[in-house]
């Protein structure tokens, strides 16, 4: 079975790319619920979701909605 190609820009054909990913971490905060500093066990955070656009080439600036364009 052959692995699926890398998207690359069609601009400069760099393969990485700025993007979103939503992350849980556990804080801290205080009875104001004012954010004081991030748990210690910050390794036990996790992600809810796949990364998401817009996707900006790391080399030139190319903007992008999906790898895929």
């Amino acid at each position: 079975m052959s692995e699926a190609k890398s998207f690359r820009c069609s601009n400069c054909g760099c393969e990485e790319f700025y993007c979103n990913l939503r992350k849980h971490i556990i804080v801290i905060v205080n009875g104001s619920n004012k954010f004081l500093k991030e748990h210690k066990e910050v390794k036990r955070s996790y992600t809810d979701e796949e990364p998401y656009g817009p996707y900006e080439c790391t080399n030139c600036g190319m903007l992008y909605n999906e790898l895929n364009e």
